[in-house]
C-alpha cells in the first residue's frame, strides 16, 4: 500500500511540473503594449540560431540574384537638397528601389543615417514600434537604433518584426549604397492616433541633421483592376505634389498603405519650417512586371526637396 501510494505521488508530482512549464511564460516571450490592450507574444528561438546580444533579422525579401542585377540602373541626378523621400517596398520592383538609393546617392552621399518610416502590415508591435536590431542583407549588414520616445514602443523580441517587408525588403539598398549608414526603423499599426503622429513628426525634425534622411516606405493602391489602379495613382501622385495632406492622410489601401506616415511628414516639415516640393523619380505597377492586372500594386518614388535649394 505504502509503495502504491508513493507511486501515486510521484506522479502527481511530475504532473504538476509539466503542467507549470507549459503555463510558464518568460520575460523575453511576454509583452505589454504601451496602449489599452494586453497583447501577448510567444516565440520560439530565434530561426537563425545564435545572435548577438542585439538580435539579426535577416532580410529575405530581397532575392540574391535579383538583387544583384539591380546594380546597374540608370541614376537621375536630382537638383536642390534632398530631406525625403518616398520608395516602394514591394520587391518585385526592384529596379526603383535600387535606382532611389542610386539617385539619393548621387545627390546625398553625405547621408550617415536614415530614418525609415513604415506600416505595420501584420499589426505585429505596439501602435508606433522601433527596434535597435541587426539587419542582415546580401550587401552586408545595417545597424539600427531605436527612437527613444515615451510613445514609442521599443520591441525587444527580435522575432517580432522578422516577417516586416516594409523595412526589411529596403535596406539592402541602404547596405550597398550607403555601407557605413544606420537606420532607425519606425513601424506604425492604423490605429495610431494624429497626436501620436504629429508628435512622431516633432520627435524625428529633432533628429534631422545634414546627415540623416527620411524615407516613406510606401507601395500605392493596392489589389485593383490595372485600369483603376492607374486612375488611382493620378489623384495620389496630385495630392503628393499639391502636398494634400489631408487627402493622403485619410487615404486607404486603395491609394496608399502608408496614410499615417504622411501625418508624421507634414508635421515634420512644419516643425523643421522646411518648404519643400516634390520631384517624382518613378512611377510603375505590377503589371509592367507581368504580375496579374486584376490584383495590382502600384509604386510613386520621389524626393522632397527644399524649395529655396534650386
Amino acid at each position: 500500500m505504502k509503495q502504491l501510494r508513493s507511486k501515486i505521488l510521484i506522479i502527481l508530482a511530475v504532473v504538476a511540473l509539466v503542467g507549470f512549464g507549459c503555463e510558464t511564460t518568460s520575460n523575453d516571450e511576454r509583452r505589454i503594449t504601451n496602449n489599452d490592450n494586453f497583447v501577448e507574444t510567444r516565440h520560439g528561438a530565434s530561426p537563425w540560431g545564435e545572435v548577438d546580444h542585439k538580435g539579426v533579422i535577416t532580410t529575405r525579401f530581397v532575392e540574391k540574384v535579383g538583387f544583384e542585377n539591380t546594380e546597374v540602373v540608370e541614376v537621375k541626378n536630382v537638383d536642390g537638397y534632398l530631406v525625403a523621400g518616398i520608395v516602394n517596398h514591394h520587391s518585385l520592383a526592384m529596379d526603383i528601389q535600387s535606382r532611389f538609393f542610386k539617385s539619393l546617392k548621387e545627390s546625398r552621399p553625405d547621408v550617415e543615417k536614415f530614418i525609415v518610416i513604415s506600416p505595420d502590415h501584420f499589426l505585429a508591435g505596439d501602435l508606433i514600434s522601433t527596434h535597435s536590431f541587426v539587419y542582415a542583407t546580401p550587401a552586408g549588414e545595417v545597424e539600427s537604433e531605436a527612437l527613444g520616445e515615451e510613445d514609442v514602443f521599443e520591441v525587444e523580441d527580435v522575432n517580432i518584426f522578422s516577417n516586416e517587408h516594409g523595412i526589411g525588403a529596403v535596406v539592402p539598398f541602404i547596405a550597398r549604397e550607403f555601407p557605413e549608414a544606420k537606420v532607425i526603423p519606425i513601424y506604425i499599426r492604423p490605429e495610431a492616433t494624429r497626436i501620436q503622429l504629429q508628435n512622431l513628426g516633432e520627435s524625428i525634425a529633432k533628429r534631422v541633421d545634414e546627415k540623416t534622411f527620411v524615407v516613406v516606405s510606401s507601395d500605392m493602391s493596392h489589389y485593383l483592376k490595372d485600369e483603376e489602379a492607374r486612375e488611382n495613382d493620378r489623384l495620389t501622385l496630385k495630392w503628393i505634389e499639391d502636398q494634400e495632406w489631408q487627402k493622403l492622410q485619410s487615404a486607404n489601401d486603395d491609394y496608399t498603405d502608408s496614410a499615417q506616415s504622411f501625418v508624421m511628414l507634414e508635421e515634420m516639415f512644419e516643425t523643421l519650417k522646411h518648404q519643400v516640393e516634390f520631384e517624382l523619380l518613378d512611377y510603375a505597377v505590377s503589371t509592367d512586371y507581368g504580375a496579374d492586372p486584376n490584383e495590382t500594386t502600384s509604386y510613386i518614388n520621389g524626393f522632397y526637396f527644399i524649395a529655396e535649394s534650386r
